[in-house]
């Protein structure tokens, strides 16, 4: 789906995680997915959500099986309010969770986890889950629409960012205004379009 990304939620419905105008028949297959995985754990189960978003795979967790305990951690610096007994953990990374060794009984992330660096995320998630540790994941194929909308966005900026000077530029134009009242060059204006 054009336009879902990371696991964030920011500024959609509780609950629609990064997939807001998702066709309708992914909704119930993602309803079974983690119903089934939550059958599956053993009662009382700690889980990690990685890129947990508005934690709406710990909300269909929650609702497939109760007495779970059920934590999601996500960069962005503010999540929504979590629902009661779901907490959620802003502003920590997949590589480095704040968590001591052997904590958790099960990972999940959907639409998440391939945003970070897998080999980092895998080091440190082995180190918080304990022995035999379910795992479950969603994620994006190389060739899905979002995995390329997203490749096309990251070059976009890297040219901005690094080839197009802009960035220099920009910060150049910030010192000097410190000064004077500088007017925003058409360069500027025609750089975005670009």
């Amino acid at each position: 789906t054009p336009g879902a990304g990371r696991g964030s939620g920011a500024g959609r419905g509780p609950g629609t995680g990064c997939l807001p105008q998702a066709d309708a028949t992914i909704a119930p297959v993602l309803d079974r997915l983690w119903r089934d995985f939550a059958a599956a754990l053993k009662p009382k189960a700690k889980v990690i959500d990685l890129a947990t978003g508005d934690g709406v795979v710990l909300r269909r967790l929650k609702a497939a099986r109760s007495g779970l305990e059920l934590v999601g951690v996500d960069s962005a610096p503010v999540l929504p309010p979590a629902p009661a007994g779901i907490r959620l953990v802003e502003g920590v990374t997949m590589e480095d969770l704040p968590f001591r060794d052997g904590q958790f009984d099960a990972a999940t992330s959907q639409f998440g986890i391939e945003y970070g660096e897998p080999a980092k995320i895998a080091a440190d998630l082995a180190r918080v889950l304990r022995a035999k540790a379910a795992v479950r994941f969603v994620v994006h194929h190389s060739a899905s629409q979002v995995f390329a909308h997203n490749r096309s966005r990251r070059q976009a900026l890297a040219w901005a960012a690094q080839q197009s000077g802009l960035v220099g530029k920009a910060r150049r134009l910030a010192q000097a205004r410190l000064t004077a009242a500088l007017p925003t060059p058409a360069a500027f204006r025609s750089a975005v379009r670009e």
